[in-house]
């Protein structure tokens, strides 16, 4: 049996090489638009395009969106979610036939830097968009956009990460380096770390889920193994957490 790969870092690099072309959904770019989401059957060594989007007026195209951030459900490989750069988030749940639309408006436009699917709850989605973190418990049916507000002016919800094994802890990361951690499923945050320049990644240990990696892009990382009480300047190889 062939085992299908969506590997993002070729999506993210193709939408890097991209530049400046249109965003929205179906939208007239260059005459050969290269944007949007690419799949590979094997391994790798032949690609196509996963681009259909339907919609009420036709059959639009993800080939001008700037991807950004790509979210596979864990309990479902069929259900994917995309983020982007200015045309919101998009999902499938047909394994990249096609992109659908939610139905909030305020999911359809802006700047979505990450997206996760609870794993212990495939209907519970967390948006990062702009200054708040999402929260939908019915499979984007229906959101909670409280769910985090930051209010200082300028700063965004940039990185998310989800705790596979305590259920309802969460993680984000802002783009002046703050990181906040809640415990409760985003009823109550607390700060965890500043590190002073906008978080690049969050990483969590997948055998020991107290563990966890914060990285900039010009601090380098900081690691912490008991949840976030305590941070240590790490000089090791991230891949290897």
């Amino acid at each position: 049996m062939k085992k299908t790969f969506y590997p993002i870092l070729s999506v993210v690099l193709l939408l890097i090489l991209l530049g400046a072309g249109c965003s929205q959904l179906g939208g007239k770019g260059s005459k050969a638009p290269d944007g949007g989401v690419f799949k590979t059957a094997d391994a790798g060594k032949t690609w196509v395009t996963s681009n259909i989007v339907p919609t009420a007026q036709g059959i639009g195209t993800l080939a001008t969106t700037k991807v950004i951030s790509m979210e596979i459900d864990p309990q479902d490989n069929g259900v994917f979610y995309l983020g982007s750069r200015e045309s919101g988030v998009l999902y499938s749940d047909d394994a990249t036939v096609s992109w659908r639309l939610p139905r909030q408006a305020v999911l359809k436009e802006g700047s979505v830097f990450a997206v996760e699917v609870d794993p212990f709850d495939r209907c519970t989605v967390y948006i990062a968009r702009g200054s708040r973190l999402y929260k939908s418990t019915d499979c984007l049916r229906t959101i909670d956009d409280e769910t985090y507000v930051e209010t200082r002016a300028g700063v965004s919800v940039v990185r998310l990460a989800l705790d596979w094994y305590t259920q309802g802890t969460i993680w984000i990361g802002l783009s002046n380096g703050d990181v906040f951690k809640s415990i409760d499923a985003g009823k109550n945050w607390k700060s965890v770390l500043k590190l002073g320049k906008e978080v690049s990644q969050i990483l969590i240990n997948n055998k020991d889920s107290r563990q966890i990696i914060v990285s900039s892009s010009t601090l380098g990382f900081q690691r912490t193994s008991d949840g976030g009480d305590h941070w240590e300047k790490y000089a090791g190889e991230a891949s290897k957490l």
